[in-house]
Formats: C-alpha cells, sequence, structure tokens
C-alpha cells in the first residue's frame, strides 16, 4: 500500500506462491528506514520472528516502532471510525465514543 503495488506478482497462482515462500523481498530505495524495518518485520516468514507476534514483543513492540510516533493510539482507540471506500477516494468520518 505504500509504494502502489504488491510485494510480489507472477502468471498464476503458483509462481506466486512460490516467490511468497522463497523470493528475496526488494523495497524501492525511495522508502525510508523507519518504513523499511516495519514493512521487513511485517513480512518475515517466520511467525515467530515476525512483528507483532508475542516473541517480538506482541502489538505494544510494533506501536512503539519509529514508523507509528505520529500516531495518537489513545485518539484511536477512544474514537470510532466509519470509513466510506469507493474506488476513487476513501472517506473516513469519526465521532467520540
Amino acid at each position: 500500500m505504500t509504494t502502489g503495488g504488491p510485494p510480489f506478482t507472477a502468471t498464476n497462482r503458483y509462481k506466486l506462491m512460490e516467490q511468497i515462500t522463497k523470493a528475496e523481498l526488494a523495497v524501492p530505495a525511495k522508502l525510508s528506514r523507519d518504513l523499511v524495518t516495519l514493512i521487513g518485520g511485517l513480512m518475515n516468514r517466520s511467525v515467530l520472528h515476525r512483528l507483532g507476534s508475542e516473541q517480538k514483543g506482541g502489538v505494544a513492540h510494533l506501536k512503539r516502532l519509529k514508523w507509528f510516533e505520529p500516531v495518537d493510539w489513545v485518539f484511536l482507540t477512544s474514537t470510532l471510525f466509519w470509513c466510506l471506500v469507493s474506488d476513487y477516494v476513501t472517506v473516513c468520518l469519526s465521532r467520540s465514543a
């Protein structure tokens, strides 16, 4: 979602699954180091070492990553969001809980 395309592509499902399980993840050079850290951690093939796993500190660790520093987690958890998604625009409405 940050690059405008999926991390792996192929002409058929078998080739796609082969890439997902074996190919090295390539990220564009234009991405920030913080975003590359996040993407690499989320794409880790080992469930035990993937960002968000209990072994890596769970969601609490994920929320402390530099990429998420601007996020107001208290606001997000105290507000209800409704997002309307179309082919052209996403509109999110919020209302205090």
